[in-house]
């Protein structure tokens, strides 16, 4: 099976499976349901995301594990992010706040914890040729409502590798 094949299966396993969830009157407080209706020309049906979510904001942050590492939103194409496509421009810095120009974004995926499924294809990653510590996310999938992480792996020079996470909400 191709890759191409094999990837909008997997999309529409994880499609049948929250359709799945959303019928299910059972549960918890922290249960989510995002059953978009769309297929069957209904309205959306959406609980909401976990408080622990940071409001989505220019110059909002998130650093590595280790400390090393700071990612800030420099630009978005919407606040808050929206479903489907949205651009990202993140800023590297170092733990003291120093542009980090030895910075490479080796890959930025989204990540939909709740139902276990990334946000295909990954965004476009252009690199500031003026800004080194400055990369552009293009194309970032959010494709449904709900809590999203934004996982980047990144290295430095002698630094080694190490990630960051960005969590959002799509409400829209």
């Amino acid at each position: 099976m191709n890759a191409r094949i094999g990837g909008r299966l997997l999309l529409l396993l994880s499609l049948t499976a929250c359709r799945a969830d959303a019928g299910d009157s059972g549960g918890d407080a922290h249960e989510h349901v995002h059953d978009t209706g769309a297929e069957r020309g209904e309205g959306t049906q959406f609980v909401g995301c976990p408080d622990t979510i940071p409001a989505f904001d220019l110059g909002m942050s998130t650093t590595s594990a280790d400390g090393r590492i700071k990612a800030q939103l420099r630009g978005a194409s919407s606040v808050p992010p929206v479903r489907f496509l949205n651009d990202w421009t993140l800023l590297f810095s170092d733990a003291q706040g120093n542009p980090l120009s030895t910075v490479s974004l080796r890959q930025a995926r989204a990540f939909m914890p709740v139902h276990g499924h990334y946000g295909t294809p990954d965004p476009r990653l252009v690199r500031h040729q003026d800004e080194p510590a400055v990369y552009d996310l293009n194309a970032l999938n959010l494709f449904m409502r709900g809590p999203w992480q934004v996982q980047l792996a990144v290295s430095t020079e002698g630094g080694g590798e190490t990630s960051l996470t960005f969590e959002v909400c799509v409400e829209e």
